[in-house]
């Protein structure tokens, strides 16, 4: 349990350094850029629209208790799925070059190279969080006002959030000595995004492929935010310890990962 505790306790140990180099990260994203932050409502916005018109309009992909011609339905769907996946393709995208694009810290050594993947999570959730409020005011303005599920998010993503750290923690120790880790998240994101419910429901996938289905952890987080901001809905209590209990063994797992091999960092760069 101390690997799982650690990295949680370094939000308050570096809560001073981990605000400043979050915000740096984030402002980092935008620096140059004429629109600035308004790209963070805009992206989403157009990532939604032209998958809504290749998924539904082309492909007639449909949503179970939406009418066929329901493009906002589907839509509003949509944008909820992409909310959650987007965090974690931004995780794994920037987890195996980490510190090898910060040889600097690495060599110092009173810095705390083990806050870095926090950053990593702390920006991506930022970047979710302005995406989750456009579904929220685009659903407030196609349906109506969204029911108080929604204050449920934080908690109901937490092992969402533990997973996703534990991920950045083992891809950023592992990918500076396989380099070509880094190759291969690229493929392994695609395929995570059409192999977990973003574009469709589970009840469209068949047996035996849905039950298959349900071991992808992004299915359960898609699935949860889906429920709680369109429908109103929460999960099981049952199924969300079990996520929770995932999600704490993989942050652990990475975290122990990380710091095993931490000593090696500055020897390979």
């Amino acid at each position: 349990m101390r690997f799982f505790w650690e990295p949680l306790i370094l939000f308050a140990r570096h809560r001073v350094l981990l605000r400043r180099l979050t915000r740096r990260e984030f402002e980092a994203r935008y620096r140059g850029s004429v629109l600035g932050l308004a790209w963070g409502v805009i992206t989403p916005l157009v990532t939604m629209v032209v998958y809504t018109f290749v998924f539904h309009s082309v492909l007639a992909a449909r949503w179970p208790g939406h009418a066929a011609g329901d493009k906002v339905g589907y839509a509003l769907n949509l944008l909820a799925g992409l909310v959650v996946f987007n965090l974690f393709s931004e995780c794994l995208g920037r987890a195996p070059r980490l510190i090898l694009e910060n040889p600097s810290y690495v060599k110092k050594l009173i810095f705390p190279v083990e806050i870095l993947p926090v950053v990593v999570l702390l920006g991506a959730a930022i970047s979710a969080s302005i995406s989750c409020f456009v579904l929220l005011l685009l659903q407030w303005v196609t349906v109506g006002p969204p029911s108080l599920a929604i204050l449920s998010l934080p908690l109901l993503l937490l092992p969402f959030l533990f997973l996703c750290l534990g991920a950045t923690y083992l891809l950023a120790a592992l990918g500076i000595f396989l380099r070509d880790i880094g190759q291969i998240i690229g493929p392994l994101v695609m395929v995570m995004m059409f192999l977990s419910p973003v574009f469709y429901p589970v009840e469209n996938v068949p047996q035996p492929w849905r039950d298959w289905l349900a071991l992808n952890p992004l299915a359960a987080a898609i699935g949860w935010m889906r429920g709680a901001v369109l429908l109103g809905n929460l999960p099981e209590i049952g199924s969300y310890l079990g996520q929770l209990a995932g999600g704490m063994l993989f942050l652990a797992l990475g975290y122990r990962t990380f710091m095993a091999l931490r000593p090696s960092f500055a020897d390979v760069l």
